[in-house]
């Protein structure tokens, strides 16, 4: 769960609650304000950033055992591929995404 931003130069999200992972005692922080630890754990929110001139494709798909589970695929040049999930409006995600998207090659 989190938030997906769209504007016409990038996308980004950010999970709404942080992930947890063990670390060792010689861990020390990237960048302050981005992890905290508690007891050798470290909680850190994902996010992903990516310029739009970057997508290589903008896809909408459907779980065939269960139509309602919606999805979205983003497609980078450089071969990663993001699934986002989960949306209040998936139409409209999906509209706004591949509008972003197409915008960007017009020039």
């Amino acid at each position: 769960v989190g938030t997906l931003y769209i504007t016409t130069h990038r996308i980004a999200f950010c999970s709404e609650n942080p992930l947890s992972r063990s670390t060792d005692s010689s861990y020390l922080p990237a960048a302050p304000g981005t992890a905290w630890k508690k007891n050798n754990v470290e909680w850190v929110y994902y996010k992903v950033v990516v310029m739009v001139h970057d997508l290589l494709a903008v896809d909408g798909a459907a779980n065939q055992s269960n139509p309602v589970d919606k999805y979205i695929r983003v497609v980078t040049r450089d071969a990663n591929e993001f699934w986002f999930m989960g949306f209040i409006s998936y139409d409209k995600a999906l509209d706004n995404l591949r509008s972003s998207y197409n915008n960007n090659y017009k020039f």
